[in-house]
């Protein structure tokens, strides 16, 4: 019962968090697969920026956020807005 109960509430911790908030606590972001977009995406300083779901690089829009996983390991799906080529990243 009390496994029960811890479930649902850690479910509910997580979905009352925004997607915002849960990319920004991971420390950094490094490239998994698919299309490279850089080594690392670092959003604890000004250069990349979260709203919504778009991620931006010096206050220009360039990633649109199509997943963001935290089991079994935090990862985060991205698209190019330009080429509409898509990565992966994972939280470290």
């Amino acid at each position: 019962m009390k496994i029960k109960i811890f479930s649902i509430l850690f479910l509910l911790l997580l979905i009352s968090c925004s997607k915002e908030n849960q990319i920004k606590s991971v420390k950094f972001w490094k490239f998994g697969n698919g299309s490279h977009f850089g080594d690392v995406l670092d959003f604890k300083d000004d250069t990349y920026s979260v709203k919504s779901d778009t991620i931006y690089y010096q206050n220009k829009p360039i990633y649109k956020i199509l997943k963001l996983r935290q089991f079994p390991s935090t990862s985060l799906t991205i698209k190019d807005l330009e080429t509409n080529t898509e990565g992966n990243y994972y939280g470290k």
